[in-house]
This record gives C-alpha cells, sequence and structure tokens, in this order.
C-alpha cells in the first residue's frame, strides 16, 4: 500500500502518500494529478469529475535537481590470520 485516505468522524480529513521517493515520479501525470487531487479532497474543496488538469512542462523536472555525490566505499581490513587459527574458549 503506497496511499490512503481517512475521513475523520467529525469531518477532517487525511491522506498518506509514500510514493515520493523516486523524483523521477513527478514526471508521471497520473501521480501529479493523485497528489493534487487529494489534496483538494483532504482540503474539502471540490474534486473535479475528471480529477485536477496538469498541464506542466517535462522539461522542467530536472530545473533544480541537484545531482548527488557520494563517496567511494572503502574496504575493510582483513582479519589478521593467526586470529582466525585460535579456538574458541571452553566454558565450564
Amino acid at each position: 500500500m503506497i496511499a490512503w485516505a481517512y475521513e475523520r468522524p467529525n469531518g477532517g480529513r487525511s491522506v498518506g502518500f509514500t510514493g515520493c521517493d523516486l523524483h523521477i515520479g513527478w514526471g508521471w501525470e497520473s501521480q501529479r494529478r493523485f497528489l493534487l487531487n487529494s489534496l483538494l479532497w483532504s482540503a474539502g474543496l471540490e474534486v473535479p469529475a475528471d480529477g485536477v488538469t496538469v498541464k506542466w512542462d517535462a522539461t522542467s523536472l530536472n530545473t533544480n535537481l541537484d545531482r548527488k555525490v557520494f563517496a567511494a566505499k572503502t574496504k575493510k581490513a582483513a582479519a589478521p590470520a593467526e586470529a582466525a587459527s585460535v579456538p574458541p574458549a571452553v566454558v565450564k
């Protein structure tokens, strides 16, 4: 499950969505429409019968996207060979 909606007995509404982890998802018209419809519904506003019309320029998706650079992973030092040949302690 990546989305849910709840309407409280007092009329309050809330929507949860866990699908925003991939930036490319904002390029999908269906995801943008879902989120905009969810915002209108949770705010108590009328949602159009065909959903919110989403117009945008696809080239804007990466306009302010900063490219993340991660440090190279370093290898852990190998354990000394003699440590591997020591027998385990015996508990009496």
